[in-house]
């Protein structure tokens, strides 16, 4: 009856420390990279594909400008900025400024760039201003630490970190709160029909304007799977066990998360994925109406279509790597956890027959 009784407790409620949980997040991390790279390298190559000339980049901002009109986008105060991209880091870290508190010393730190001319891009400056303002995070850690973190210095670092994404040419973005674009005037142009699109869904019906609210948590789920998984010290082997006794409602939910945890990492993600793929239908949509109207070539045109399937397999990707990622974090906890529970018994029984 005791062997029976200990054998249930070692299933139900492990008394072991919880082991591996920093190695298997590292795994994770080093699988998502990995994972990723061929998404990557397609990305890279196709900005270089997806260049435009300086003729082409100027009848596109014409067409933009007539999409954001026949859109009635133009109307709800949606506009598109460019912003002025440089070749490297190193162009950054010696532009000008006239103001030497426009970005803190974190910002330099972390980045290597000490100045960003705060007269270059002010629109756009501008608009990632008002997007970032009332952020959430920013509040909510300027009242944790009220004494430490100043926020208008967090807001000046977010602005400043996502502008110098965009100058890079690494991403260009709708500002959802703002209700602005800002792309690179030099690479990813073409992506201002699908930026064009999140605008048509954050401006459209309650579908598209939810799927749109719904990016923040298909970006913050997948982490909070993971952990509830990796913190959990439940095997997964143990949870298909049919001596299980009853437990509290908190461990069986957290017990089906990790049981599930890939699926439920790809289900969390799916929102943002289908968000991304209306976008570049309506995008996309829009602009080959242009097409018809002789107010875009259809050469342009082709590289809008190639840059919406670029950028929507890349999110397609990003969410099978999220999900086998997890679950090679979660083998890896449980080897090492079962290797460790199984030397501490060794331990433990040369103690009794000791």
């Amino acid at each position: 009856m005791s062997d029976i009784a200990i054998s249930n407790q070692q299933i139900d409620e492990p008394k072991y420390k919880n082991k591996g949980v920093a190695t298997a997040l590292l795994v994770s991390s080093v699988a998502n990279s990995i994972l990723s790279i061929p998404s990557s390298n397609v990305q890279k190559h196709m900005s270089k594909v997806l260049r435009l000339s300086h003729n082409d980049s100027v009848e596109l901002s014409k067409a933009t400008q007539e999409a954001l009109k026949s859109t009635g986008l133009y109307d709800k105060g949606v506009r598109a900025y460019k912003v002025s991209t440089v070749s490297s880091l190193d162009s950054l870290k010696h532009a000008k400024n006239t103001d030497s508190n426009q970005i803190n010393g974190l910002f330099s730190s972390l980045f290597g760039i000490k100045n960003i001319d705060s007269r270059v891009d002010l629109k756009a400056r501008m608009a990632l201003r008002e997007e970032l303002k009332d952020n959430f995070i920013y509040n909510a850690l300027s009242k944790m630490f009220p004494k430490h973190i100043d926020k208008e210095q967090l807001i000046k670092l977010g602005v400043n970190f996502n502008l110098m994404q965009c100058k890079l040419g690494i991403n260009a973005a709708y500002l959802p709160k703002a209700n602005k674009i800002i792309t690179p005037d030099k690479v990813l142009q073409t992506t201002v029909f699908h930026e064009m699109g999140h605008a048509l869904n954050n401006n459209g019906s309650f579908l598209t304007k939810a799927l749109q609210k719904c990016r923040l948590v298909s970006f913050l789920a997948p982490a909070a799977i993971l952990l509830i998984s990796l913190f959990n010290k439940k095997k997964v082997s143990d949870m298909n066990s049919e001596n299980e006794t009853s437990e509290n409602k908190v461990q069986k939910t957290a017990d089906k998360i990790k049981k599930h945890a890939p699926l439920l990492t790809a289900l969390s993600m799916a929102p943002m994925v289908l968000e991304e793929g209306i976008a570049s239908l309506r995008g996309q949509g829009v602009a080959k109406k242009l097409v018809q109207n002789g107010n875009l070539s259809k050469d342009i045109f082709k590289k809008i279509k190639l840059s919406h399937i670029c950028s929507f397999s890349s999110y397609a990707s990003a969410a099978v790597a999220a999900a086998l990622a997890c679950k090679a974090a979660i083998c890896v906890k449980d080897e090492i956890q079962t290797k460790y529970e199984a030397r501490k018994l060794e331990k433990e029984n040369k103690n009794i027959e000791n």
